[in-house]
């Protein structure tokens, strides 16, 4: 930006606002074996992987399939467009054989969600290149361990190493990488 526009002032990074002080209130006790995906459902959000990821993961590992796990795509739909995507997406759980550990809540007011981000112990996020991922900040303010794409804001800004050496999150980018993250933040938790 310095050598394009010719600003001699610093230049600061402004990230979107995202209001997480409500989610940082949320109890990390009792949370369930609940994956949630917080995004309009556009094509480019990816919604598939996140299928395919649970597909997997449950198909791989009996263990987890006992445990009820369950994948809730939580997000708004724009019109008739979307409303087509996401009856693709059903049929698709179907097909894979997950369509009962699958739930989608659509187009609801924020209390919902905030609901679902109090109970679910996992956040997936799965869009390439996403600019930022305000919903990666929401699920981790509200205590969820996050899987996101390896790309983008979330790997960027969001899924960083701490002081320590340890990463806030995980990153993936195919469903080898998503279920593998899933499989272990359901077993080792957030000590993975």
């Amino acid at each position: 930006i310095r050598l394009l526009w010719r600003f001699a002032s610093v230049i600061s990074v402004v990230f979107p606002p995202c209001d997480t002080k409500s989610l940082e209130d949320l109890p990390l006790k009792g949370r369930e074996d609940v994956i949630i995906s917080i995004g309009q459902f556009r094509p480019e959000k990816d919604h598939q992987l996140q299928l395919r990821s649970l597909a997997k993961l449950l198909s791989q590992n009996d263990a987890i399939r006992r445990r009820r796990v369950k994948l809730v795509l939580i997000g708004g739909c724009r019109g008739e467009d979307d409303d087509a995507r996401v009856a693709e997406l059903r049929k698709l759980a179907i097909g894979l054989g997950i369509d009962d550990s699958v739930e989608f809540v659509l187009n609801q007011p924020f209390p919902v969600l905030k609901s679902w981000l109090g109970r679910a112990s996992i956040g997936i996020h799965t869009m390439w290149n996403e600019h930022f991922g305000i919903g990666v900040v929401e699920m981790q303010a509200a205590g969820l361990i996050t899987i996101a794409h390896d790309s983008g804001g979330p790997k960027a800004d969001i899924i960083v190493k701490t002081v320590d050496g340890k990463r806030t999150g995980y990153l993936a980018s195919s469903v080898d990488e998503y279920s593998s993250a899933m499989y272990k933040v359901l077993c080792d938790g957030a000590d993975s």
